[in-house]
């Protein structure tokens, strides 16, 4: 994404290498597509692996270069030309997305971006995604406008350590060596991404982690190491790479078309094939050899594209964040043609009014006139872009997308007056949304109550088997098992008043149990559905809690995106199916049910506000004053259960 397009220079040539900037194209095309609205390229993602070889390839040969010729590193020099290429571009996209955010965003979602922005701001964005639980995977709620300045900050963090790299191996390795160390410890970072991965959880740990991604920019970085021992060893390596090139950018692109995270493999050896044949590619691009390849590649639309793929990357995201599906009013491939076409016509002006004027005569090219102004507004930017990050979660403004769905508002009575339960402890069971609850219980409204809930990372319900999901079974369930086993003794330990079960949106899914896929809706479906359910009321009355209630699940009415997931959630039929099936195994048990969808989807329809106040902050996990206004509701009716007059 950001290597400078004039630093992968041999020792002996200065020439521009116009083939690198088509194999950005293929990238940056690629990323896109895989963000885009249609699924056609499922291993797109694999487009950020690819910047990062080239990345890595370009620094490191300019760096040794400069330190072969000079005899020194100017590592001021190098931050100020990083910062140049990078940061103007980069601080005006996050001030676009702080401005858009304050009026198209949900307000519950509007702290998280604001965070997302500062991090982004100080490039340490794949480690706050990571603590914050920010999928890049399977994204289906609202995602941050801002989630691609992950891989920006993985690359920075490189640009700011490599260069001290530089300076140890030209001291204390000769020419050979300097590869052979590079490709040693991209082999320890391949193989500690290999270590902490695991299948049963979603790949982010490994997928933002500078530390398990460096083995690509370091693949890359022996790369351009190998090519700078002498003439002769260039001339074989090159001749190799030229002679492999072709049969390495069929794999790339076949990776592109082919090749989805889910695949442990991937994760465990899988990337570091793929970086070695990009590796192969760059260097046959490199050498500037004639050739079938180089042509394609450096042929003007490609090149073009290349040139702004920085901005491309850059915008390509909040256009697509913003200008989804319910916003536009269509989807599908004209959706993807317009976001296409917004995101080139703004990457473009990028480049030429922003990017290339201050590469070219520095920061003073803001305002050629008047170069203290131009300075002021280089001093100001980032405490600007901090000050608007920090009032974002302040903005009164919120446009809803007119097609996002009925909405209205709920009116939820408050508490009865004097309604103060008996000390009692609730036990919340289910997904992430009662867990969300949990965490947004208003214990100043109801200091007799004890509240804890039960949910494990990776795990949605506490039923056997794998949810499927676009017709794979989810990895993400592997973990069910161990919670399960660990449920019954924390209901022990805590001896639950009610216990209170949350239908799961993992139910609305079929199920593949035994080797063997259960359609949801079906018959045997809902044989499931009653034997896991009373398998659960068992576990849970055997363990101690006093009470055993169902909740039932809401509407949603989540953004339009390619899949089941959001097909499936925001398909009302399925939804009541669900529940009807639980209500009846309910009613046959003699277990009270708290009607949560008819509170919510009143008359059918989703509903986004209670008493006015927000209730979603991402369409499906309340957001804190939906959580305290939810609770009026809730509270009473766990009450009564405890008291046995639900």
């Amino acid at each position: 994404m950001t290597g400078d397009r004039r630093a992968g220079l041999a020792p002996s040539s200065p020439a521009y290498r116009p083939a690198l900037d088509g194999l950005r194209a293929v990238a940056v095309i690629a990323v896109i597509i895989f963000h885009g609205p249609i699924s056609v390229l499922p291993g797109g993602w694999l487009g950020v692996d690819l910047f990062f070889v080239i990345s890595g390839f370009l620094i490191t040969t300019l760096l040794l270069t400069e330190r072969d010729r000079w005899g020194s590193t100017d590592f001021v020099s190098f931050w100020a030309g990083r910062a140049r290429r990078l940061f103007p571009a980069l601080a005006v996209m996050i001030a676009v997305v702080l401005l858009l955010s304050s009026v198209l965003t949900m307000p519950a979602r509007r702290p998280a971006i604001g965070s997302d922005a500062l991090a982004a701001i100080g490039y340490i964005a794949n480690w706050n995604f990571l603590s914050s639980g920010e999928a890049y995977f399977g994204a289906v709620t609202e995602p941050s406008p801002l989630l691609h300045t992950w891989s920006l900050a993985v690359e920075e963090q490189f640009y700011i350590v490599f260069p001290f790299i530089v300076v140890l191996l030209t001291r204390f390795c000769g020419r050979r060596m300097r590869g052979v160390v590079l490709a040693a410890v991209a082999i320890l970072s391949a193989a500690w991404m290999a270590y902490l991965y695991d299948p049963a959880l979603p790949p982010d740990r490994v997928y933002y982690g500078t530390d398990t991604r460096a083995h690509e920019l370091l693949i890359g970085s022996a790369c351009a190491a190998l090519l700078l021992i002498d003439e002769r060893v260039t001339q074989r390596v090159a001749a190799a790479c030229r002679w492999l090139a072709i049969p390495a950018v069929l794999v790339v692109v076949a990776a592109f078309v082919g090749w989805d995270e889910s695949r442990a493999f991937t994760f465990r050896g899988g990337l570091v094939i793929f970086s070695v044949l990009s590796a192969i590619v760059i260097v046959a691009c490199w050498t500037r050899a004639p050739g079938r390849l180089t042509q394609v590649l450096g042929s003007t639309p490609m090149r073009s594209i290349g040139l702004i793929s920085y901005g491309l990357y850059l915008w390509h995201w909040p256009v697509m964040v913003f200008l989804d599906e319910a916003r536009a009013g269509f989807g599908g491939v004209g959706l993807l043609l317009v976001q296409l076409a917004l995101t080139a016509v703004v990457a473009a002006a990028s480049y030429r009014w922003i990017e290339m004027p201050i590469r070219r005569n520095g920061w003073s090219a803001l305002i050629p006139r008047d170069r203290q102004a131009a300075r002021v507004i280089v001093l100001a930017t980032v405490p600007a872009l901090v000050v608007g990050a920090i009032v974002l979660p302040q903005s009164p403004w919120y446009v809803r997308p007119a097609s996002a769905g009925p909405g209205g508002d709920v009116r939820v009575a408050a508490d009865a007056p004097g309604f103060s339960p008996a000390p009692m402890t609730l036990y919340l069971l289910g997904d992430s949304v009662p867990a969300g609850l949990t965490g947004y219980f208003p214990s100043d409204q109801h200091p007799n109550i004890a509240i804890r809930s039960a949910v494990t990372p990776a795990c949605h319900d506490p039923f056997p088997g794998l949810r499927v999901l676009d017709g794979r079974a989810g990895g993400d369930f592997l973990k069910c098992p161990e919670f399960v086993d660990r449920l019954g003794s924390e209901i022990t330990d805590a001896q639950p008043d009610v216990v209170a079960f949350f239908v799961t949106q993992s139910m609305v899914f079929d199920r593949e149990l035994d080797d063997r896929v259960i359609p949801a809706g079906t018959p045997e479906y809902r044989r499931f559905i009653t034997k896991s359910l009373t398998e659960l009321h068992e576990r849970v009355m055997s363990s101690g809690a006093k009470n055993f209630a169902v909740v039932t699940l809401a509407c949603h009415q989540l953004p339009a995106r390619e899949g089941d997931y959001v097909e499936r959630l925001n398909d009302n039929r399925r939804v009541r199916w669900i529940n009807d099936v639980t209500v009846d195994w309910a009613r046959a048990h003699d277990v009270p049910v708290i009607d949560q969808n008819a509170l919510l989807c009143a008359g059918g329809a989703f509903h986004d506000t209670i008493n006015g106040r927000q209730m979603y902050e991402d369409h499906i996990h309340f957001s804190p004053e939906g959580s305290r206004e939810l609770w009026k509701w809730l509270a009473p009716k766990l009450s009564a259960v405890a008291g046995g007059a639900a």
